[in-house]
């Protein structure tokens, strides 16, 4: 008996890249420009010592990151969260938020406050559950968008 998955040809994409090519790509949508370093991106082409990243949580406290986080979460214009902190009361503060959140973030100490939970109206006439995180737990997880996450 032969085994046919030894003997088969795995079929790559015309259009496929070696890992750090994707770098190279003018367009890059899968990640925030702004919270790339250019030690950052050389580490992804050259790669780390060890070939392990050991800590990306200095990243998500940056204040350039949690800057490019809250210009997401207000263009989003999102309901308020358990705490009741309407966007524009971020906006009034932003700058004293971002730095007692970064802070709270670099010392260990931040702890996300619970999702608030409400029904929302389906076609049926039914109605599901939606849950809203507060302003700055959207601040927090909008950096795992940014490419590093």
């Amino acid at each position: 008996m032969t085994d046919t998955k030894a003997q088969t040809t795995p079929v790559v994409p015309a259009g496929a890249t070696q890992g750090g090519e994707i770098l190279k790509d003018t367009n890059n949508n899968w990640m925030e420009a702004c919270v790339w370093t250019e030690r950052m991106v050389l580490a992804l082409v050259n790669g780390v010592k060890g070939g392990r990243w050991y800590s990306l949580m200095d990243k998500v406290f940056a204040p350039a990151t949690l800057e490019a986080a809250w210009e997401k979460v207000w263009a989003n214009n999102g309901a308020a969260g358990v705490d009741r902190q309407s966007i524009e009361r971020f906006e009034a503060q932003e700058e004293f938020y971002l730095k007692e959140l970064s802070t709270a973030l670099r010392e260990g100490s931040y702890r996300p406050q619970p999702v608030r939970r409400v029904e929302i109206p389906k076609g049926n006439g039914r109605t599901r559950p939606l849950g809203i995180p507060t302003v700055t737990s959207n601040c927090t997880s909008t950096p795992s968008a940014f490419g590093f996450g």
